[in-house]
């Protein structure tokens, strides 16, 4: 059998597999401990496949060295214990604004907070329009009286228990008493009545409402110098019952003057011409059929005149009164209630005198002071008027005069008169605060002498109600005052 040949690899292989078993035998018995290191390898002599498992950390290898795939991800391991909270970062940027969200409910109000300071004064705006006229200041109508009569003298001037004016005058063409009573408030028409025809009858009348709602007018009997008394036995008087109060001899009886006293019976004072004193009836009952007479003797003069009476705050009466010589204006307060005795006062020089009790239960008289033609204001400091504050409210000219003066309903007084000049005019003053120390006037009625012998009450609303005499018309005219204040417009009181 023929023998082959070795090939020249396996000749190589066999020789190297003899060199590398000689050579490790010589190292293991020749080379000594820890003798090999890095300086004795040579770079890329240890390979992965030489290297022990788990022989080598992470800090014996060298970085970049390791280039092989990474192994699947393990599983995750137990969540650790929260680390401590870093620092704040710093602020991000504001982040666009939300949408709007739903309105909640009010709140409940608050205390309201302290008055801040006043603001500077706006700029004046535009003038507004023209307004309406307004209504007409006062309301004036003929009551009685035609082209050829002369009737409207001495008028009185009393409101009703129906709430209506009742009105006591002197028909002059006949020589009656005559009554009007008002068919409305303003007094716009009326219904009228003869009471007393029975001689010359019904000059200087008065009239006053009776505790039994019905008119007690008190007037003079010229033809017989005698004082009369007509007692109405209705709300509208179109009938009376007459008496005579006094038939004393001589009598003139002029200027009477009727109010109720506080026992409910009328109280009568008027001018006795014998002997030029102040003269009082007392009614004994509420229709005056009866009365007791008495003169004040301590009022004596020459002549007495422009005579008014009112019943003050103590019951008794007090009576304003010019008397002669020298035109003084007195006061007389009554010290008992038939007044039969009298303290008398001289306050002032003038006559065409008016009283009335103001708001603070004070005596308050009107009057002309006939030396100087000035229409004054009296306001007593005390009940019995033995004092007085004097305030002169207008110049009114030579011929004026006829006062008349009530309270409205803000207790401010308003005071009706007469004014000559100009061709006569009635005139009303509103009083701007309880003592009249200043007032407002107003023109009522005008021309051809209207306005004499006015007088002037309240209505049941509250404005002023005046009658008076037209001169030009001889009739009895009655004016109605739009407002409390019986001016073209109203002012704070």
């Amino acid at each position: 059998m023929r023998l082959r040949t070795p090939s020249p690899a396996l000749v190589i292989g066999i020789i190297a597999m003899c060199i590398a078993i000689a050579g490790a035998g010589y190292a293991a018995v020749r080379l000594p401990r820890n003798s090999v290191g890095t300086a004795q390898l040579k770079k890329g002599a240890v390979t992965g496949v030489k290297v022990k498992a788990g022989s080598l950390s992470g800090a014996d290898i060298a970085p970049g060295v390791l280039t092989g795939g990474r192994g699947a991800t393990g599983a995750t391991g137990p969540t650790g214990p929260d680390g401590a909270t870093g620092a704040t970062g710093a602020a991000g940027s504001t982040g666009m604004q939300g949408i709007v969200g739903p309105l909640g409910q009010d709140g409940p109000t608050g205390p309201q907070g302290p008055t801040g300071p006043q603001g500077p004064t706006g700029a004046t705006g535009l003038q507004g329009a023209t307004g309406s006229p307004g209504a007409p200041v006062f309301s004036r109508t003929t009551l009685d009286g035609a082209s050829s009569d002369d009737i409207g003298l001495y008028s009185s001037l009393a409101i009703g228990d129906d709430g209506l004016g009742l009105i006591a005058y002197y028909d002059s063409t006949n020589q009656d008493l005559k009554v009007a009573h008002c068919s409305n408030i303003g007094c716009t028409a009326a219904g009228v009545t003869t009471l007393d025809s029975s001689n010359d009858v019904g000059r200087y009348v008065s009239i006053a409402i009776g505790t039994d709602g019905f008119g007690l007018i008190s007037y003079t009997n010229t033809t017989a110098g005698a004082v009369k008394v007509a007692h109405c036995t209705n709300t509208a008087c179109s009938a009376a019952d007459v008496t005579t109060v006094d038939a004393t001899a001589g009598l003139t009886g002029a200027h009477t003057s009727i109010a109720i006293g506080s026992d409910g019976f009328g109280l009568i004072v008027y001018a006795d011409g014998p002997t030029g004193h102040l003269k009082v009836a007392h009614c004994t009952n509420t229709a005056c059929s009866a009365s007791t007479t008495a003169g004040l003797s301590n009022t004596s003069g020459t002549g007495t005149s422009s005579i008014s009476l009112a019943i003050g705050d103590d019951g008794l009466g007090i009576i304003s009164y010019q008397q002669t010589p020298g035109l003084q204006m007195k006061v007389a307060h009554c010290t008992n209630t038939a007044c039969t005795a009298a303290g008398v006062t001289a306050l002032a020089t003038g006559g065409y005198t008016g009283i009335t009790i103001g708001a603070d239960g004070l005596a308050l008289i009107s009057f002309v002071d006939t030396t100087t033609s000035e229409l004054k204001v009296a306001h007593c400091t005390n009940t019995a008027c033995t004092a007085a504050g004097i305030t002169t409210l207008q110049a009114i000219g030579v011929g004026s005069g006829y006062s008349s003066i009530a309270i409205g309903p803000d207790g401010r007084a308003l005071i009706a008169y007469y004014v000559a000049p100009g061709g006569g005019a009635l005139k009303v003053i509103r009083c701007q605060n309880i003592a009249c120390s200043i007032g407002t006037a107003a023109t009522v009625d005008s021309g051809s002498n209207l306005g004499r012998l006015p007088t002037i009450t309240i209505g049941t609303d509250g404005k002023g109600l005046i009658s008076y005499y037209s001169d030009a018309a001889t009739s009895l005219k009655v004016a109605h005052c739009s407002n409390i204040f019986c001016a073209p417009f109203q002012r704070t009181p």
